[in-house]
This record gives structure tokens, sequence and C-alpha cells, in this order.
């Protein structure tokens, strides 16, 4: 319930902001693409699908942790939370397009993520279970490609290659100021709602 409560959360905090990015990178021009006309269109199906999707991630990831750090000394649970961390990302095989060039992105991202996050609530509270208020969630940021490009025809090596010829390396890390401000952002109310979440369903479990 917690997880489906972030994930609830990023949408509706962040999904108005995340179609202007998104027009604002279009081709076409920011006020023919759209501008803030309807910029909360089509919000309930991306919720109807990222609450599931978050209580499943985190109903795997603290199940994973809840069983192996009993059996494992506190200096390997940084790579028992990459490990459930990673469970979590995988998810159930072949039901998305792009399955696997999904993982390729989420799961370093999540073998650096989610040990940080565990290391941080630690560090500040001295305890790992108690609710804090900032982190970082994942929202995905999409691009608005043409149809036929060749963007959406090649695979992800070819378009690494493709921009690398011709932006140089640099264009591979173009918008990176944006996405780690967006990341940062995301994280604080992805996070922050699901501890949040999370402290006060124990606390009415327990009275």
């Amino acid at each position: 319930m917690a997880g489906g409560v972030a994930g609830t959360a990023v949408d509706l905090i962040l999904f108005p902001l995340d179609t202007v990015k998104t027009r604002l990178q279009s081709a076409e021009g920011f006020v023919k693409a759209g501008g803030f006309r309807g910029i909360y269109s089509g919000i309930a199906s991306a919720a109807s699908g990222s609450a599931p999707a978050a209580a499943t991630f985190f109903c795997t990831y603290e199940l994973t942790k809840n069983v192996l750090k009993p059996r494992t000394s506190s200096k390997m649970f940084p790579f028992v939370h990459m490990f459930a961390a990673t469970l979590g990302e995988v998810g159930v095989r072949g039901l998305y397009r792009g399955y696997w060039n999904t993982l390729m992105r989420e799961i370093p991202f999540a073998l650096i993520q989610y040990p940080l996050w565990e290391l941080f609530k630690v560090r500040v509270f001295g305890n790992g279970n108690k609710a804090i208020r900032c982190g970082r969630g994942n929202q995905v940021s999409v691009v608005q490609f043409q149809k036929n490009s060749l963007y959406t025809q090649a695979s992800v090596t070819q378009v690494i290659i493709l921009i690398k010829s011709q932006e140089g390396l640099s264009g591979l890390f173009a918008g990176v100021t944006m996405r780690t401000t967006w990341i940062s952002l995301g994280g604080a109310v992805f996070f922050g709602f699901y501890e949040k979440a999370k402290q006060v369903l124990l606390n009415k479990l327990e009275s």
C-alpha cells in the first residue's frame, strides 16, 4: 500500500511538469506541441500503471531485504540492498516493449540509489525503519521523436553510436543538469511519501 501511495503521489505531483518538459523538447516547439493545455491529460492511465508497479517493486524489495538481512553480516547490507533492488526492478518479463532496454538503465541505477537511501536513513535517523522525507524516485523522461525517425527503429547500441558520431561524446550527456534536478525532485516525493505512508500504516497495525 505504501508503494502504491508513493507511485500515485509522484504522478499527481510531477505529471504536469513532465508533460511541460516533454513539450519543451518537442521538435515542433512548445506552443504547437500543446503549451500548457491539457497538462493533466492521460494522468489516469499513468497512475493506474505506476501505483501497481511501485507496489510490486517495494513488496519484492522489502521481502528480499527482510529475508536476507538477518542471515547476513552488517558489512554485506549494501549488497543485500543491491540484490533486493535488482529483483524489484526485474518484475514480470515480457509485458512491455523495450523491457531489456529499461532494465539496462534501471538496474545500475538501483544498485546505486537504494544502498545510498538505506545508508542515509541510518546515518540521519540512526534507524533504517524511521520515516524520512527526502530521497529520489524514478520518473521516466519522455522525448517526442518523429514516428518513423531513425531513433525509433534503432537499438540502444545503435542510438548511442549515432549520437556519438553526430554530437560527440558530450551529446551522450545532453540534459544532464535537467535530469539530475528532475531525479532529485522525484526522489523527494517518491521516497518521502513511501516512508511516511509506511510509518502511518505500521503505526495503525501496531495500535
